[in-house]
């Protein structure tokens, strides 16, 4: 079962929708790693060849979703562009955020009573599970091919 799932993944690898399978795939490459930790259990050659065709189409994918993000970060920047800024850059965006979130934290509190100040955590827990997006799931596959090609790797 095991062999199939691999020979599959082979003969598929190039017409898959990375981005719409990426959890599916996550699930069925996290079952190949429990398979291959085992010290009995000897990848095949095919493996590694599939995971690295998957990972470069999985890393267009990413490439293909993350210049919608880019543009705000260096408008933001005003700068030289340089790579040296861009952390500094990102820690005051994300800083002036987490100023937003602090003052209307703080505003809520002042503006209202201890049952109100329940409310907006039980509508910030209700946003969360649906926040992970297209971009977390190629981030969770790409983590699980990295961890795969590791153990298949050591076996030769």
């Amino acid at each position: 079962m095991i062999d199939n799932t691999v020979v599959s993944l082979s003969e598929q690898v190039g017409s898959l929708d990375v981005l719409k399978l990426a959890r599916r795939l996550s699930g069925d490459l996290r079952a190949l790693i429990l398979v291959y930790k085992s010290p009995e259990a000897v990848p095949p050659p095919l493996l590694k060849t599939t995971l690295k065709q998957l990972q470069t189409r999985l890393r267009a994918e990413k490439v293909k979703l993350t210049p919608k993000e880019e543009p705000a970060k260096k408008g933001n920047s005003g700068g030289t562009g340089k790579k040296e800024s861009r952390p500094e850059d990102e820690a005051s965006s994300s800083s002036k955020s987490d100023d937003c979130v602090n003052k209307k934290q703080d505003s809520a509190k002042s503006d209202s009573d201890s049952e109100m100040q329940t409310s907006p955590a039980k509508s910030e827990e209700t946003k969360e599970p649906p926040s992970p997006g297209p971009l977390d799931d190629l981030e969770l596959l790409d983590k699980t091919i990295n961890e795969l090609i590791e153990i298949v790797e050591k076996d030769h």
